[in-house]
């Protein structure tokens, strides 16, 4: 192998927020504490139906995650992701490209790595593993697609 590009999705990436590990995470970048707490008020009580064909379930509070197409959901999401994005950053070598190493892209709940040996590949995976156990996330496996790259 020359290099490989995985690529990764989080399955369910909004709804599996913890709410509790955001306000963690939010605390270890330094957010001052007045928005925290406007963001848990604006994020705690999120009410939910279910429809099946017509018929619709009475409205439920949901334990985890934040509204899929709400605007701050995109920067709350992110924003839980970033820890894994940084020790992803520190832990893989990447590939080199004209003396620049590139080692991930990022996009939502979309998440590609870059790797030229087979051990950068496996602290790549085992790093993603334990990340998603950690922080209560799950990986898509339908949707892991690996590529292996050689240059002649």
């Amino acid at each position: 192998m020359e290099f490989r590009i995985t690529s990764y999705d989080i399955k369910k990436a909004f709804d599996k927020i913890r709410k509790k590990i955001l306000e963690w995470i939010m605390n270890y970048y330094g957010f001052h504490e007045t928005l925290i707490k406007w963001i848990n008020r604006i994020i705690e009580k999120i009410v939910q139906v279910i429809c099946v064909d017509s018929d619709v379930t009475k409205e439920f509070e949901a334990e985890t995650g934040v509204r899929q197409g709400w605007p701050l959901s995109l920067l709350l999401f992110e924003l839980y992701f970033n820890p894994l994005l940084k020790y992803l950053g520190k832990e893989i070598n990447g590939i080199i490209i004209e003396d620049v190493a590139v080692k991930l892209n990022s996009f939502v709940d979309d998440l590609t790595t870059h790797t030229e040996t087979e051990d950068d590949f496996k602290v790549a995976v085992q790093s993603i593993d334990k990340y998603s156990n950690i922080f209560k996330l799950q990986l898509n496996r339908n949707k892991l697609k690996c590529y292996d790259w050689e240059t002649k």
